[in-house]
């Protein structure tokens, strides 16, 4: 009777921290889709209004700066000051 109580509080901590986890992530990807993603129907401005940076014209490179999201699996570019 106890291995059975045991298992079941396991079980129950478990699916709090992958609750937690999931909530964590969706919330990182859609800032991500909402604030920085560019949409096509929206003239490659993503929907939160943030004003996408003018097309670099000059012949010089430029420098960036990348942000890495969920561990890696998305990347937010900036150009540096």
């Amino acid at each position: 009777m106890g291995d059975e109580n045991s298992l079941t509080k396991v079980q129950s901590v478990a699916e709090d921290s992958f609750a937690r986890h999931l909530e964590r992530a969706l919330a990182v990807f859609i800032d991500h889709y909402n604030g920085w993603r560019p949409h096509r129907s929206l003239d490659l401005a993503p929907p939160n209004g943030r004003t996408s940076a003018a097309p670099w014209t000059a012949t010089e490179p430029i420098t960036l700066k990348r942000r890495d999201r969920l561990g890696g699996l998305l990347h937010e570019y900036q150009r540096a000051a």
